[in-house]
């Protein structure tokens, strides 16, 4: 009858232990993971922040080349206008073909 309960008493130590050092084992290895998933998390949001900057930009560099692009097209058509209103310039005789 001692043996009996004496093999049940090692038993559930031996079971505890195993369990705890599960825990323990189990528990850490959540802990590098969270630490990991959390680096990650960082990282995406330092991308989508970078991402946000650079969109803006673009958007405001576009608006900027519209805004270059018609000023320019006025200038060329307001030069257009003025040459077609100019009389036209007489070419001089150069001397070669004398």
């Amino acid at each position: 009858m001692f043996k009996f309960l004496l093999k049940d008493k090692i038993i559930n130590t031996i079971v505890d232990k195993i369990s705890q050092e599960m825990n323990r084992t189990l528990t850490k290895f959540q802990d590098q993971h969270n630490q990991k998933f959390e680096q990650v998390l960082n990282h995406l949001e330092s991308m989508r922040i970078e991402l946000k900057s650079l969109d803006q930009r673009l958007s405001s560099k576009e608006v900027k080349d519209k805004m270059d692009y018609g000023h320019m097209q006025y200038k060329l058509s307001s030069l257009q206008t003025e040459l077609k209103q100019s009389k036209p310039i007489k070419k001089k005789e150069s001397r070669l073909d004398n």
